[in-house]
């Protein structure tokens, strides 16, 4: 007799270990998508207080977000990590937006999330994103699609 495997063994164990290596790398590509998510939110908390300073500064929301980095005596954020801030961790862009009325001063934040060429966040993210707090809208421009976030807003 001799002491090596059949075929059908050698199979069999390279199938279950290849459903292992699936199922684990679906688990690990998704732990990586929420840590992105994360990432964001904690993102859009740090420029809605930046934007808060800034407003207490200048009685105004900043019109860009490079706004926060660019002041002649403080900087809102930190400028070291501008690309964490004007870039989501996807790779879009993320814009401030500032909507004056006669009373009201609102601050919006716009998430990109798909363009032509790519698609950039999953769906099961844009879902978690829709149902968090500050979301507003979806907005579509230039063959572009954004989530809207109110970041701020006070009444004058």
């Amino acid at each position: 007799m001799y002491g090596g495997f059949s075929a059908i063994e050698i199979i069999v164990t390279t199938l279950i270990i290849f459903s292992l290596i699936l199922i684990s790398y679906y688990h690990y590509s998704r732990n990586i998508e929420y840590g992105k998510l994360t990432q964001f939110i904690q993102t859009v908390r740090f420029i809605k207080i930046a934007s808060e300073k800034y407003y207490m500064d200048k009685n105004t929301y900043p019109q860009k977000i490079t706004d926060l980095f660019t002041d002649t005596y403080t900087d809102y954020l930190p400028r070291q990590i501008a690309s964490v801030f004007i870039y989501s961790p996807w790779g879009s862009e993320i814009k401030l937006y500032n909507l004056n009325s006669t009373n009201k001063s609102t601050l919006f934040l716009y998430l990109e999330y798909k363009s032509v060429k790519k698609k950039y966040i999953p769906s099961i993210i844009l879902q978690k994103l829709k149902e968090e707090i500050y979301f507003h809208n979806f907005y579509s421009v230039n063959n572009k699609e954004y989530m809207i976030f109110v970041i701020s807003f006070a009444y004058r």
